[in-house]
């Protein structure tokens, strides 16, 4: 196929954001004139895709899935609050004693911290390897949490480090709760059983008119459950059962009883919607942006009765050993600037004072939950689809996959950072045609292609990304 023949193949239409501001009001279209300003991503990244040796992403002689080989690190900002430091301790102490070597196990503080300015690569280089098939006995190892805000440690860092390497971010309002959250982790870990079942839940709504809910509902959610004439429902393979609360079922009051609920969370949990989006420092934006907009919205403002937010999760949630993967705009947080709109004078529209996790994977790490998988910024359909209307699922589908089948959670979602090394060099390539001819790529096939590649390069894993569910102790689930 030429190469005119697969541009034709892409949507000329404008991507579809899931997104609602808390007025009803959809998020705005992606405005046209950011395509003018659209960068390549870093050599590394694209390198990432383009050297089949780095499909693999440690050495051939480490186990990436044995924490024993691969290691574990945490990265501090150099100006972190000590009292964090000490409340992860235990976790320090805990993932000490699952690796081998001294070596294995780094505390990057001090002189080895991220420091203000640091690139990934240039991090990197301070600790003495450089972007390449991960080899943890070189000093850093294949497991890294970064601590701290993205203010402390931006979204971009992490970004890039997660191409090779496992990464996942802790980032709470408290002190306090970075211990909470490193004595819940152990206690899953060490339990002598699990309470959970081998049940995965999905979650989606369908609004009558509203094409990002009704893409994601049919070509993400149904198929996930139900399975096609093709591919079998998610989970099958691995004996996984499946609660399913899609489109007039998928309520807030039917959410909170699954997760309330005396059978306990499921041990994976996919919630695929709008998410809620707050005008920039209006009252309550760090609380409730990125909630989870249930089937109860369907016109009009956006009240508490129809969203699933931090304000939601209280003392009694109890999502021991949970896994959420999270598909909305915003669900995982907000950077300062719109990567897609702009203003009445071309600059990009102002969306946060400073950037900030979502509280919503806060709360839910709090209460149990080993790590949630949301998205930065925007969430668009062209995450899953292709062309005119293609399904194109099965990156979400793999990580589901291999979260099923028990790997660890900076592992199993590697897919995701192929997507983006991927699309990245063909982004690239795409520049450099419409550069000669602006006939050759049309305003929609480039939008769509840009904001795919920035789709999959903005899922961030908040938790530890050494963690895995206990498939081997759940208990099948009843028939």
């Amino acid at each position: 196929m030429t190469k005119m023949n697969e541009l034709a193949d892409e949507s000329e239409e404008l991507p579809v954001a899931n997104g609602i501001w808390e007025s009803g009001q959809p998020l705005p279209p992606l405005d046209i004139r950011v395509l003018t300003g659209i960068e390549a991503a870093p050599r590394e990244i694209i390198q990432r895709a383009a050297d089949k040796a780095s499909e693999k992403l440690a050495v051939s002689d480490i186990d990436a899935n044995n924490l024993a080989e691969a290691g574990w690190g945490i990265i501090f900002a150099a100006n972190a609050d000590p009292a964090v430091r000490a409340g992860l301790e235990p976790l320090i102490e805990h993932r000490s004693h699952q690796v081998r070597s001294n070596r294995l196990l780094q505390v990057f503080d001090g002189s080895k911290a991220y420091q203000s300015g640091d690139t990934a690569r240039s991090w990197l280089a301070k600790n003495g390897v450089g972007f390449s098939v991960v080899d943890p006995n070189l000093g850093v190892p294949f497991y890294l949490t970064i601590v701290g805000s993205p203010a402390l440690i931006p979204f971009e860092f992490q970004y890039q480090l997660d191409t090779y390497w496992g990464v996942g971010r802790l980032d709470f309002v408290h002190p306090d709760d970075y211990r909470t959250y490193a004595q819940k982790l152990i206690a899953y870990e060490q339990a002598l059983g699990v309470r959970q079942r081998r049940e995965f839940a999905i979650f989606a709504p369908k609004k009558p008119g509203d094409r990002a809910t009704g893409l994601l509902h049919d070509l993400v959610a149904e198929p996930l459950v139900n399975g096609n004439a093709y591919v079998k429902p998610l989970g099958v393979r691995q004996q996984f059962g499946a609660r399913a609360l899609l489109g007039n079922d998928a309520t807030k009051s039917k959410l909170s009883s699954l997760l309330y609920g005396e059978d306990g969370p499921p041990a994976l949990l996919f919630t695929g919607s709008h998410g809620l989006a707050i005008p920039c420092d209006a009252p309550g934006q760090m609380e409730r942006q990125g909630a989870i907009i249930c089937q109860d919205w369907t016109s009009g403002p956006v009240t508490s009765e129809m969203t699933f937010s931090a304000a939601d999760v209280n003392e009694n949630l109890a999502l021991d050993g949970l896994i959420h993967f999270f598909f909305a705009c915003y669900s995982g947080g907000c950077p300062v600037l719109d990567d897609y709109g702009r203003d009445p004078l071309g600059r990009p529209v102002k969306l946060a004072s400073a950037p900030f996790t979502a509280r919503l994977p806060q709360q839910f790490l709090l209460s149990g939950a080993l790590a949630v998988l949301a998205h930065i910024d925007r969430a668009w359909s062209y995450s899953f689809r292709s062309g005119r209307s293609v399904p194109l699922v099965q990156e979400m589908r793999d990580v589901m996959v291999r979260i099923l089948k028990g790997e660890r959670l900076g592992l199993a979602t590697d897919q995701f950072n192929m997507r983006w090394s991927v699309l990245s060099g063909e982004l690239a390539d795409m520049m450099r045609a419409r550069d000669l001819d602006a006939r050759q790529v049309s305003d929609g096939i480039l939008a769509n292609r840009w904001v795919a590649r920035n789709d999959a390069r903005n899922y961030i894993l908040f938790g530890d990304p050494a963690v895995r569910l206990r498939i081997e102790d759940m208990a099948v689930p009843r028939s």
